[in-house]
């Protein structure tokens, strides 16, 4: 009782936080009929983007698949390589890596070819798009996930609604 304590302790620890990717993809109108026609091709052009904040991604890829009313019609631009596999009709986007605070973007061409059972309704053009690449900083798998494109088309690049329903000829 009446002695002075102290306590004198040291603790470093490291925290490292993971970067937030982000996926952001949309479909453009190309060239067809607009709104599409059953029984008629309409070319869209799907645009993708991987921003990558505040650390370096790695090995990225973004995964998505197409229905079987849609084509792929091997037209591509952009950053690393777009494949598709015909029997599973998936698309790969191996992105490889980005910098930090930095994107990459590819585009690429895909043919809709509604039917007579799709008149009145927005069908899907590309399914849910996965993102999946790993932050170099921290060594921990990053991902993002964006939904399904359908023949709806931005109201911002001035398309109307009413423009992505299949109409009959």
């Amino acid at each position: 009782a009446g002695v002075a304590e102290t306590l004198i302790g040291n603790e470093k620890r490291t925290i490292r936080f993971a970067s937030k990717a982000s996926l952001l993809a949309s479909a453009t109108y190309q060239s067809g009929e607009l709104p599409p026609v059953a029984e008629k091709l309409t070319q869209y052009t799907i645009s993708l983007r991987v921003e990558s904040g505040s650390n370096d991604l790695v090995d990225g890829e973004v995964t998505t698949s197409l229905p079987s009313y849609v084509s792929w019609l091997d037209l591509s631009s952009g950053d690393g390589q777009v494949s598709f596999n015909p029997s599973a009709r998936t698309v790969l986007w191996e992105v490889g890596d980005v910098p930090s605070n930095n994107d990459a973007t590819i585009s690429f061409t895909i043919g809709f070819l509604p039917s007579i059972s799709q008149v009145g309704k927005a069908p899907t053009l590309i399914s849910s798009l996965n993102l999946k690449a790993t932050d170099r900083f921290t060594g921990t798998v990053v991902r993002d996930t964006v939904p399904a494109l359908t023949t709806v088309l931005s109201p911002e690049a001035g398309f109307d609604r009413e423009d992505g329903f299949v109409e009959r000829e």
